[in-house]
């Protein structure tokens, strides 16, 4: 027994070596005119490499566009999973964007980034996507102005409870903790109502979950296919999917009850705008597939609805306080926030109105400009290619198949051809350009909207891009300004010396998880 357990890293270290020798001698395939950028002349040069890319891929993607992209040209780049990719300049987006799934898939991507064939979820991508589609379109993004009450009334609770109401003295806090905590209890309570948002056990099984789903996704999707890849995935989805389960238990019984009351139409009149409620009804109007149990089914999609949103807007929410907090003092920028606030949301009616979005110029703005200095992704619009004799790029380079091809969208968006001083942040930068937008075009009232945080265009692609544009950006944004609007005009908070950097894992930007901030409660006049 025990010479086995010996024997085993002395054959995961040899077959580790045959793998790292095979992929030097028979390298993937990618185009031999186009430069390489991050790989060096040395001894398992490929893999060395690859190894980098786990801590310095963003300094490899900003070195590449400086030197090609930004010039219009494309690049090679290698990537944790041993799989070098091909990088496109800005001037390629929207020829990327517009391929079908069957010339550059980004579902197979997806699948793989994600590795979702190495947890044991019980998902169907295709299903998900549809699912999340139809659901997201057509039942969160248009129900907005209903549920903003709800979005409001949690935020006031929850901000409130992390950061205290003693107006007498200063309280120091975890910054990201606040954030995190925030937003996950109002996703949760336009997800699913006021029943689970305040339920404290099942808010922490729920964020378990999370941060194990999170890290498996991170690390799976960042490790090299093959041997290290389905190992991951046994070990992380043990935890995975005792959350999962755990935290299905509390989320099915609704969903069960919504079901109920859906098909039984006397009861349709008093049916809450919550996102179980509509979705279920959503369901049932698209006529969605679902395989086996229907409950089951849609409870899963829930959860990891939830997850996605959680995830993702703590990290940003963590981010732009980071940089509101750490802005040059001369630009009086959360004071300058907190005056927009204060101008729009005089009474309680006005912060469950959705015409006071409409006017927070200076908040947009300031949340498009630290999504475009600080993307939770360095890279986007990945596609592999899928055609057997591979593809032509738009200058007539050829592709073969298997090629990922993306864009360095983080170094992209620091470009000083597209943006003027890209490196420093200026949070009212976007409601510059917009109010020089709608003065040049007085008689189209939706000029500028292009300019809108919510809104990606070629240049701006922290929500993605074309169909692959995140669904969920309308409400991420709506309750983002809502909250920054509720803790400036509420709460005075210490200004930071200057802002922690974010940590790189392979794509993902994560930003600081152990700043403190020191606030206080304002006394209301």
């Amino acid at each position: 027994m025990y010479s086995i357990l010996a024997i085993c890293p002395l054959v995961f270290l040899g077959v580790t070596i045959c793998y790292l020798i095979h992929l030097e001698l028979f390298p993937h395939q990618f185009p031999k005119s186009l430069p390489l950028v991050g790989f060096r002349k040395e001894i398992f040069g490929r893999s060395r490499a690859s190894f980098r890319q786990i801590l310095g891929s963003s300094r490899t993607l900003a070195e590449g566009h400086e030197q090609y992209g930004a010039d219009g040209h494309s690049y090679v780049v290698p990537d944790t999973t041993f799989q070098p990719q091909v990088m496109l300049p800005q001037k390629y987006v929207q020829w990327l964007s517009t391929q079908s799934e069957s010339v550059l898939s980004s579902e197979f991507v997806r699948i793989e980034r994600n590795g979702i064939n190495y947890l044991q979820t019980r998902l169907d991508p295709r299903s998900t996507l549809s699912f999340i589609d139809k659901i997201i379109g057509q039942s969160l993004s248009q129900s907005l102005d209903l549920i903003q009450p709800d979005m409001y009334d949690e935020i006031r609770h929850a901000v409130d409870s992390m950061m205290g109401t003693d107006v007498a003295s200063w309280r120091e806090i975890d910054l990201n903790e606040a954030m995190s905590t925030i937003i996950d209890r109002t996703c949760n309570r336009v997800l699913f109502g006021l029943s689970l948002c305040r339920n404290k056990a099942y808010l922490r099984i729920l964020h378990s979950f999370v941060i194990f789903m999170g890290a498996s996704t991170l690390l799976i999707g960042q490790l090299p296919p093959w041997f290290l890849r389905p190992v991951a995935g046994v070990l992380l989805s043990i935890p995975t999917l005792t959350f999962k389960k755990l935290s299905m238990s509390y989320i099915r019984p609704l969903v069960k009850e919504r079901m109920r009351i859906v098909n039984d139409d006397k009861e349709n009149q008093w049916l809450s705008h919550d996102f179980v409620t509509q979705s279920v009804k959503s369901v049932k109007k698209f006529k969605i597939p679902i395989a086996g149990d229907a409950t089951t089914y849609i409870t899963e999609q829930f959860l990891f609805l939830a997850f996605a949103a959680m995830v993702t807007l703590g990290a940003v929410a963590t981010n732009i306080f980071l940089d509101i907090l750490s802005a040059n003092p001369q630009s009086n920028l959360y004071e300058t926030l907190r005056l927009e606030a204060a101008s729009i949301f005089k009474s309680e009616a006005d912060w469950a109105s959705p015409a006071s979005m409409k006017n927070m110029t200076d908040t947009d703005s300031t949340i498009r400009e630290t999504l475009r200095m600080n993307p939770l992704q360095s890279r986007g619009l990945l596609r592999q290619v899928m055609p057997k004799d591979g593809i032509a790029l738009p200058d007539g380079t050829h592709v073969p198949q298997g090629t990922w091809l993306g864009v360095p969208v983080q170094a992209m968006q620091m470009d000083d051809k597209l943006y003027k001083n890209p490196h420093e942040y200026d949070p009212l930068r976007f409601a510059r350009l917009k109010t020089i937008a709608e003065a040049e075009s007085k008689d189209s009232p939706s000029a500028g909207k292009n300019l809108d945080a919510a809104q990606p265009s070629d240049k701006y692609m922290s929500f993605s891009y074309g169909r692959s544009s995140c669904p969920g950006r309308w409400f991420a944004i709506r309750l983002l300004k809502l909250m920054i609007a509720y803790i400036t005009v509420h709460y005075d908070i210490k200004p930071l010396a200057h802002r922690p950097q974010s940590f790189s894992f392979g794509d993902a930007n994560i930003p600081s998880f152990t700043t403190k901030i020191t606030v206080r409660r304002l006394k209301q006049s």
